[in-house]
């Protein structure tokens, strides 16, 4: 069973995946980001793409969850056919200039994708523009009111692209996310 605070960001990913294709999921370390990938993972063939040393820990949160899929790690992406592709530690993929970022793009373009990380911006707004780049292409919140996401950032306007598109919650949103496990 997850927290409430899990409970309303799968459904609200859910809500974003179905709409826009992507979405960022951001909550602060340690209120379950994982639990709640692991959730929406269980609705479509999933693809996880982690880091080499959280791939056993991966493991055992998607066999709790009942979820069998594929994993793979960054160092290591490739092609898929999976409906739903989900990145952790996705701020490794901040910078559209790696090989590693441009795999990701490639590899992904027929998938939904969720980037989980606790840290979207690094270095600079760049980093969060970049991980955005990977789930929307530039006019996909044309029906918003937001024609361009490049030209919202370039004007520093990017509230609307958050709204639409990153869950991003800290500790004040759960009192117990270490207290609940799921079932």
């Amino acid at each position: 069973m997850l927290a409430e605070h899990q409970r309303e960001a799968a459904a609200r990913a859910r809500e974003i995946l179905a709409r826009r294709g992507g979405v960022i999921l951001a909550d602060d370390v340690g209120l379950g980001k994982s639990f709640v990938a692991a959730e929406i993972a269980r609705e479509f063939t999933t693809q996880f793409i982690v880091p080499a040393s959280l791939v056993a820990q991966w493991r055992e949160t998607l066999q709790m969850f009942h979820v069998e899929a594929d994993i793979t790690t960054h160092d290591t992406i490739k092609r898929t056919s999976a409906q739903l592709v989900i990145v952790d530690e996705a701020h490794a993929f901040r910078n559209p200039a790696t090989r590693r970022y441009d795999a990701l793009a490639r590899h992904t373009i027929a998938a939904k994708l969720m980037l989980v990380t606790a840290t979207p911006v690094c270095n600079s707004a760049r980093d969060l523009e970049a991980l955005i780049g990977l789930i929307a292409r530039d006019d996909l919140l044309m029906d918003c009111g937001v024609p361009s996401i490049d030209l919202a950032f370039a004007t520093r306007n990017v509230e609307r692209v958050v709204q639409e598109l990153v869950i991003r919650r800290d500790r004040c949103h759960s009192h117990d996310a270490h207290t609940r496990r799921p079932s």
